[in-house]
């Protein structure tokens, strides 16, 4: 008997047991026909519960059989190369890095009002307005166009495309077209683009020149086409 038989067992019994209750039924055979009938619903119920087994092993066993297809694909996600481990290490190193950078710059966003000193190692970026003193000495200092400072300012290089109201004693000013300074400078290089402005004393400062530098004064200048 193979597996097919098996199965059906239950159904053919049903089938073979409400035939039999049928002719016993018109051979006026009564208890009988009702016995057979009973059995026949019986036989019937365990068919279906039967059937209800067997689909929830061949669930299960599906369901197993995706599992282990998915196995290989989720070992190599969990256990990557050693390659992809010193590569993404490499990768996290850089981000801290950065991060770190960014970390030690400041800035003062446009439409900010800043009232006080600022002392800083870093660089520092001005959008807005600073009313005080700024200090970076191994830093650079720019300020933006929409930037304004009133007070002094120390730092290695000193960026101008906005205002800047007060001394500034640096190593190198740059004075972009929009920038302006009034007051006096201390520097050892000093570059003044075309629209930039200047007000004020200006000193070439020995201390902030290195031994192997030049006392060089270097002066921007546009060459102006010429007429025929």
């Amino acid at each position: 008997m193979n597996k097919t038989s098996k199965i059906y067992w239950f159904l053919n019994a049903g089938l073979a047991f409400w035939v039999i209750a049928l002719s016993s039924f018109w051979l006026k055979y009564t208890s009988v026909s009702i016995i057979l009938a009973i059995l026949s619903v019986i036989a019937f119920i365990f068919h279906i519960k039967q059937e209800r087994i067997l689909f929830m092993f061949r669930k299960s066993k599906t369901d197993a059989q995706e599992k282990r297809s998915a196995l290989p694909e989720l070992t190599e996600h969990v256990f990557p190369d050693e390659k992809d481990l010193i590569m993404e290490t490499n990768n996290l190193s850089v981000k801290e890095a950065e991060r770190e950078d960014k970390t030690t710059n400041t800035v003062v966003a446009s439409g900010v009002r800043f009232d006080g000193n600022i002392c800083s190692s870093g660089m520092i970026y001005i959008y807005g307005t600073i009313v005080g003193n700024v200090e970076s000495e191994n830093g650079i200092v720019k300020v933006m166009r929409s930037g304004q400072v009133e007070g002094n300012i120390i730092c290695r290089e000193l960026i101008v495309d906005g205002l800047v109201k007060g001394e500034c004693c640096c190593s190198a000013i740059d004075v972009y077209e929009n920038g302006r300074i009034d007051g006096n400078i201390r520097y050892a290089h000093l570059s003044i683009k075309k629209g930039g402005v200047f007000c004020g004393q200006a000193q070439v400062e020995s201390k902030l020149i290195k031994q192997d530098e030049p006392k060089i004064i270097e002066m921007k200048k546009d060459v102006l086409p010429i007429a025929n």
